[in-house]
Parts: structure tokens; C-alpha cells; sequence
């Protein structure tokens, strides 16, 4: 379904207008733009005014430096469950800004970053903000080169210890830069079940 207006697809249980997205419709919670092309500022229009949705799925939308624009478009929605930036063009830059919006943010459960660029330096950021939040449960990074440096994975895997928080944790495919080797790691903290 695409609206004529903004060209934007969205595929939900029950197609509504963005309009109502925009109004906070407190019956729409989901919100799936995967695959549509957009960017930061759309985004912000879209979203700049909702406190109601649980889930928004943007993967596979060349966000990338336009990061900025859909954080500050959620920061004051205390109702996000769910973020997914599945393939969105992220790289280090943005984890300093996820970092910063992760260390605020007091609902957030589940974060999606996986098969972006996000190395070393970006994971260090993650780190620091996974050392503030209270909240989140799950975290994908799968895809992502983030296993070039051991040390990096060492230090994030201090930080994962002393968080009795975060009980699933996908770092698929991130070591495969490393010798050739593709391992797959899946981590769960079988205390919180």
C-alpha cells in the first residue's frame, strides 16, 4: 500500500493513513517502512510528533548520516519497544549517536543494528551506553565488521557481564573478517529466563 502524496509503502495488520500516524493515533502502535527510501528528514516529518508507537521497522532505508533526524523524531516517545536499522547505511558516526540516545531513552527493549559498518570504534560507543541503560533486552549486530579488533569484542563482552539487562545478543557474521573465519554467535543470559 503507498500513499500518492509521499510515495511511502507501509505494510501493517490494518492499512491507516499517515495522518493518523502523524495525529498519534493511539490504535496505530506498528509502523513497518521497510524498503521505501527514505530518509532522515521524511522520516522526521512523519514521526517528529508520535508518542504512541511500540514498533518501527526501518530497515533497508539509506538513513545513514540522516540518524540524526529520526532520533530526535523518537527521543520523546516513551512508548518504543521496538527499533529496527537493519541495513540502513550506519556507520561509527551513528553509534555515537544511538550511544547517546540509548543512555536517555527509558523504553526501548529491543535495537536491530545489524549489516550496517559499524567497526570497533562504533561498537566502543555501544559499549559506554549498554554501561547507562536500564532497559534494553536485545541487541542484533550481526553483519556488522566489528570483530576485526579482539580487543573491541573483549572489552564488550566485560560490559555484557556486569549487564544483568541485556538478555539476547546477535553478533552473527561479525568475525568474519578475521582470518577468513565466519563464525556465528548467539548470545543469551539464561539467568533472566
Amino acid at each position: 500500500v503507498s500513499t500518492q502524496s509521499t510515495g511511502i509503502q507501509y505494510s501493517l495488520a490494518m492499512p491507516v493513513s499517515l495522518e493518523r500516524i502523524q495525529r498519534n493515533d493511539r490504535f496505530v502502535t506498528v509502523l513497518d517502512l521497510r524498503r521505501n527510501n527514505l530518509s532522515g528528514q521524511s522520516l522526521y516529518d512523519l514521526l517528529k510528533n508520535n508518542t504512541i508507537l511500540e514498533y518501527l521497522y526501518l530497515s533497508e532505508n539509506p538513513i545513514g548520516e540522516g540518524l540524526s533526524h529520526v532520533l530526535a523524531a523518537i527521543q520523546h516517545n516513551l512508548s518504543l519497544k521496538t527499533l529496527d536499522l537493519s541495513q540502513t547505511s550506519l556507520d561509527d558516526s551513528s553509534c555515537n549517536k544511538i550511544a547517546e540516545f540509548l543512555k536517555k531513552n527509558k523504553s526501548l527493549i529491543s535495537l536491530n543494528l545489524s549489516n550496517n559498518r559499524i567497526t570497533p570504534v562504533g561498537l566502543s560507543d555501544l559499549v559506554d551506553a549498554l554501561r547507562v541503560n536500564t532497559t534494553l533486552k536485545a541487541l542484533d549486530l550481526g553483519g556488522n565488521p566489528i570483530g576485526t579488533q579482539p580487543n573491541a569484542l573483549v572489552e564488550f563482552t566485560e560490559v555484557l557481564i556486569k549487564n544483568d539487562r541485556l538478555e539476547s545478543l546477535w553478533l552473527y557474521g561479525c568475525a568474519s573478517m578475521m582470518k577468513g573465519q565466519k563464525p556465528s554467535l548467539v548470545l543469551y543470559n539464561t539467568a533472566k529466563r
